[in-house]
């Protein structure tokens, strides 16, 4: 965002954007759900949102698992944060 002042510019800098992403190709195996959980601990930490990881674990677990059995390979996790909360996706 543009900002009025220094002052104001290093305010900002220590806020997290509205909305962050991350996108990560996941192995197409019997790993790819585990590598998965993994990646969604670790945004949730990164996000500190750390009171809905299990949850957040176990949808992408099924995600994955749905995909990985069929789907056509070429698995894509897609997290996003925003103020709607946590968006989880994976594409086949």
């Amino acid at each position: 965002p543009v900002v009025a002042d220094r002052a104001a510019a290093l305010a900002e800098i220590g806020r997290r954007p509205r909305r962050v992403r991350r996108s990560s190709d996941l192995p197409d195996s019997a790993i790819g759900p585990g590598f998965a959980r993994a990646l969604v601990r670790a945004a949730c930490a990164d996000w500190e949102i750390g009171t809905i990881d299990d949850r957040c674990a176990a949808v992408v677990n099924e995600l994955v698992t749905n995909a990985t059995q069929h789907g056509g390979g070429g698995l894509v996790l897609l997290l996003t944060f925003d103020e709607r909360g946590l968006t989880i996706g994976v594409q086949d």
